[in-house]
């Protein structure tokens, strides 16, 4: 069997506009996956999704310095998969690497 590794993916729920305003409002959760590391095609920090947590926290919660990783991964199909992880580049790194 494929040695699967656990990471926490951040994933958008919902976007929602405020009734006087009109500001976007998009409303984020954690969930628990599990991924192949043979498909990873590459991985890079996701600075925009760190820049919005700082100026309002994503996940109630969730630290302010916090970073995130942008995962894409191979699929059997015409296009890869995206996935946003909570943690740097480096702790992913180490994480799929057996650390």
């Amino acid at each position: 069997m494929t040695e699967t590794v656990k990471l926490v993916e951040i994933f958008k729920v919902s976007t929602q506009y405020g009734r006087t305003d009109r500001r976007r409002l998009e409303l984020y959760q954690l969930r628990d996956i599990y991924i192949n590391p043979h498909h990873i095609v590459y991985f890079k920090e996701n600075k925009k999704l760190g820049l919005e947590n700082q100026a309002s926290r994503l996940v109630e919660g969730m630290l302010e310095d916090i970073k995130f990783t942008r995962v894409i991964l191979n699929t059997s199909g015409a296009s890869n998969a995206q996935l946003d992880i909570v943690g740097s580049p480096v702790q992913f790194a180490e994480k799929i690497n057996g650390g």
